[in-house]
């Protein structure tokens, strides 16, 4: 779970190839990073695959970049788990969610200002 008063938070529900649309949005953040805003990920659905390691695409090179500025990932546990990805198969820096709908919840309604969903 992300920090209080957290700019910009992104929702990803698209497996890492899907059309482009997760790099895109994952640029998106980075961009945001470097105009000064502060920002959070949450991977749930098909989403949790970003968080695999070994991956050789766009998306997970620009996924990295993320998680070594700092930003905050958390990814769903019941859906990690329903993936068949386990725990030590992630990218370091990975937050799990046990309840992921709960803490979803909480960052969408309470510490991120705006939100963008995939």
């Amino acid at each position: 779970m992300t920090g209080s008063n957290t700019d910009l938070g992104f929702v990803i529900t698209k497996p890492p190839l899907e059309t482009g649309a997760v790099a895109g949005i994952l640029r998106t953040a980075l961009d945001s990073l470097d105009d000064g805003r502060s920002v959070g990920l949450f991977l749930i659905s098909d989403g949790v695959w970003l968080a695999k390691t070994g991956q050789d695409n766009e998306a997970f090179t620009l996924f990295n970049e993320l998680l070594r500025k700092g930003v905050p990932v958390t990814a769903s546990g019941d859906h990690l788990l329903a993936a068949g990805i386990p725990e030590d198969g992630m990218a370091d820096g990975v937050e799990v969610s046990r309840k992921p709908y709960k803490d979803l919840v909480l960052n969408v309604m309470e510490e991120w200002d705006r939100v963008m969903v995939i």
